[in-house]
């Protein structure tokens, strides 16, 4: 699967290489294929979301499926008074000792994650994760 990076940052931090390394980087940063990207809209922020008093937190009538409010798909549409998105950033907990119990935390929510969950989104509170680190 790709990896959605933005290149901006990767572009400022190649500053050490000479000029001609430099140009020949970037055109080859520059001739990387793109991938579609579009935002997620979890359920409770999306105009088809319906509130009900299940077991579930509502309903989704275009998926005819019970949901989940921090569910998501891709035919989510943004309400106009939903809340704005959120950016956090991946932190790292790396356990020496035992590796397979290392974990990232979400910057916004605080939730934990196994180690291979470094999504672009938290599957958590839907934070998209594009936020610049301090360590960074």
């Amino acid at each position: 699967m790709a990896r959605l990076i933005d290149a901006e940052p990767l572009r400022a931090k190649l500053t050490w290489l000479n000029e001609y390394d430099y140009l020949h980087v970037l055109n080859d940063i520059k001739s990387l294929p793109t991938v579609d990207a579009e935002e997620v809209v979890l359920c409770k922020d999306c105009k088809q979301f319906v509130e009900t008093n299940a077991l579930y937190d509502g309903e989704c009538p275009k998926l005819r499926v019970y949901v989940n409010k921090d569910y998501y798909c891709w035919w989510g549409e943004r309400k106009d008074d939903a809340e704005p998105v959120r950016h956090g950033h991946w932190i790292n907990h790396f356990d020496d000792l035992f590796p397979e119990d290392s974990s990232v935390e979400c910057s916004v929510c605080h939730e934990y994650e196994g180690i291979m969950a470094n999504d672009n989104y938290c599957p958590n509170c839907g934070a998209k994760m594009d936020e610049r680190r301090e360590d960074e």
